[in-house]
C-alpha cells in the first residue's frame, strides 16, 4: 500500500510541475482570446445597430410618407364653388368685349335723377327721412 501511496503522490506533483510551466502562454492564449472575442462582440453590435437604424428609418420614412398624403387629401378635400378661369381662346385674333361693369342704384346719377321733393309740403318734418 505504501508503493501505491508513493507512486499518488509522484502522479501528483507531475502533474503540478507540468501545469506550473505553461502558465505564461496560457494568460498570452487567454489575452488574444479576450481581444478576439470583443472584437467580434463590437463587430455584432456595430451590424446590430446598423440593422435596427435601417428598419427605424424605414418606419420613420414611411410615417412621414402617410401624413404627407393625409395632408395633401385634405388640403384636396374642401371643394370650393369658385369659377374656373376662362381659358385663353384658341385664336389670338379672335377675343370677345368685356362684359359691361354692374349699374349701382345708388350711384352719383340715381341721386341726381331723384326728383326733388319738400317735406314740409309733404306733411313731414325736415329731419325726417324715407
Amino acid at each position: 500500500m505504501r508503493k501505491h501511496s508513493l507512486s499518488f503522490v509522484a502522479g501528483i506533483l507531475v502533474l503540478l510541475a507540468a501545469c506550473q510551466g505553461n502558465t505564461a502562454e496560457t494568460d498570452t492564449t487567454q489575452e488574444s482570446i479576450d481581444s478576439a472575442v470583443k472584437a467580434r462582440e463590437e463587430q455584432l453590435r456595430t451590424d446590430l445597430q446598423m440593422q435596427n437604424d435601417s428598419i427605424i428609418n424605414a418606419e420613420a420614412q414611411k410615417r412621414a410618407d402617410s401624413i404627407l398624403n393625409a395632408s395633401a387629401a385634405a388640403k384636396a378635400a374642401p371643394v370650393r364653388n369658385v369659377p374656373a378661369a376662362p381659358a385663353a381662346p384658341a385664336d389670338p385674333a379672335v377675343t370677345t368685349p368685356p362684359p359691361p361693369a354692374p349699374k349701382s342704384a345708388r350711384g352719383a346719377r340715381a341721386v341726381k335723377e331723384a326728383p326733388a321733393t319738400n317735406n314740409a309740403q309733404n306733411g313731414g318734418s325736415a329731419g325726417q327721412a324715407r
